[in-house]
């Protein structure tokens, strides 16, 4: 069950079937006129989320002069694809919450970094946070057997993108973490979280308390890793 400061209750927007044929009808000009105004209402709930609001303080641990402003206010597109991360993230471990459209798509809940240089990223940063991030998954502490049963209970999942990939790669719950920790392969992407699907999670996509549950459960599950991850990868 998700918790929020006292205040007006704010839900997250239902996704509906109709949302994912409209985004996988698109191209990238038009993904933020259409869906610009729901991304808003998701960054009215994820700012008022206990969780991410808990994530935002936290961040001063490695970032002592980060703005006090809110945790959510990005929207990023691509052909068939939006996504938001919190303040900071585009150089760090990031919380993300992104769509896919098309039958075939999904919503993301989860932990992400990205590797490039698009949107003043750096690279070089990011990598190395994520190099922390694998050598914790590496360490037998229990803050490690937290997130391999997190993982599982959850069923979460990875999403990877390389440089020569023409297709996002998906991993599934029971090769997630092993994929993640043999990564060989150059990556643009890497992601793990839960992916909400049409076929299996309509009703939760398309009834925002338990979407807002959703989303509190997989935060909370991997803040603790994505704390540790950014904290160990800036002191390097």
């Amino acid at each position: 069950m998700f918790v929020q400061y006292p205040g007006r209750v704010t839900l997250p927007p239902k996704f509906l079937e109709a949302d994912f044929d409209l985004l996988g009808s698109l191209l990238e000009f038009d993904v933020e006129r259409r869906f610009g105004r729901k991304v808003q209402v998701l960054h009215a709930f994820l700012n008022n989320d206990s969780v991410v609001r808990t994530a935002h303080q936290q961040r001063r641990e490695w970032k002592s002069r980060a703005k006090p402003d809110r945790a959510f206010e990005n929207l990023g597109s691509e052909a068939r694809h939006w996504y938001t991360f919190n303040a900071g993230g585009r150089t760090e471990a990031q919380l993300n919450v992104g769509m896919f459209g098309g039958r075939d798509g999904h919503l993301r809940i989860g932990l992400g970094f990205e590797m490039t240089e698009r949107k003043g990223g750096r690279p070089a940063a990011v990598q190395f946070i994520f190099a922390a991030f694998v050598k914790l998954l590496k360490e037998r502490t229990e803050l490690v057997h937290n997130v391999s049963h997190f993982v599982e209970e959850m069923g979460l999942e990875v999403e990877f993108w390389g440089p020569s990939s023409t297709e996002l790669e998906i991993v599934g719950t029971s090769d997630a973490l092993r994929f993640i920790t043999s990564l060989t392969r150059t990556a643009h992407w890497v992601f793990l979280g839960k992916l909400l699907r049409l076929d299996t999670d309509a009703a939760v996509l398309a009834e925002p308390a338990d979407l807002a549950s959703a989303i509190d459960d997989v935060f909370r599950g991997i803040l603790p890793i994505w704390r540790e991850a950014n904290v160990v990868g800036s002191l390097g």
